[in-house]
């Protein structure tokens, strides 16, 4: 899709753009969308795109997300299974839902910017984060909730304003030294 998008979405808006079983392919401005998913399919976005402009945000059933735009997530997030390799500013949650969400992108910036209060989530499922580009500090927030948040190949430096939660079996593994300053809650 080359040109901009722009489905007039409202509120309760269920307008939705998904890439099943093969690749769609975004180079337009999407200007107002309802929901973007992947379901066994790559979704290349190539433009910029902040999920504060849709009324939902970008789902992956064992999808790809992919391409060359930095995707910044605000209101909205980034769940399901899948792998993504977009670049990603998480100014909201990143959410790993029924399997196992890949993080393998050098431009993503994990904890946001501005409050760095960013969240990583491990929801019933898995996040596995391979490559990243906020090594310094991680000031956001990591969550593992009957799931697993894996480091695999790359350290976390937790800052002292980060928080890291292990809830209902979740669990946090790595196979890197990893440093913590920040709170540590586990139930």
């Amino acid at each position: 899709i080359n040109a901009p998008i722009d489905f007039n979405s409202d509120s309760d808006d269920t307008s939705r753009l998904t890439a099943s079983g093969g690749t769609l392919v975004i180079n337009g401005s999407i200007l107002d969308m309802g929901d973007l998913q992947a379901n066994s399919g790559t979704l290349e976005i190539n433009t910029n795109y902040s999920l504060s402009t849709g009324e939902s945000g970008i789902d992956l059933n064992n999808g790809t997300l992919a391409g060359t735009g930095l995707i910044t997530i605000d209101t909205n997030n980034v769940s399901g299974d899948g792998l993504v390799t977009s670049r990603l500013t998480n100014n909201g949650a990143i959410l790993g839902q029924g399997g196992t969400m890949l993080i393998d992108s050098p431009s993503t910036n994990l904890d946001g910017t501005g409050a760095e209060d960013g969240l990583v989530r491990a929801l019933g499922g898995n996040v596995e984060l391979r490559d990243w580009s906020d090594l310094e500090s991680f000031n956001g927030r990591l969550n593992a909730t009957n799931g697993q948040i894996f480091t695999n190949g790359e350290d976390i430096n937790f800052g002292s304003d980060s928080t890291f939660d292990l809830l209902n079996n979740g669990s946090f593994r790595t196979n890197v030294t990893t440093n913590h300053r920040g709170d540590l809650t586990s139930s």
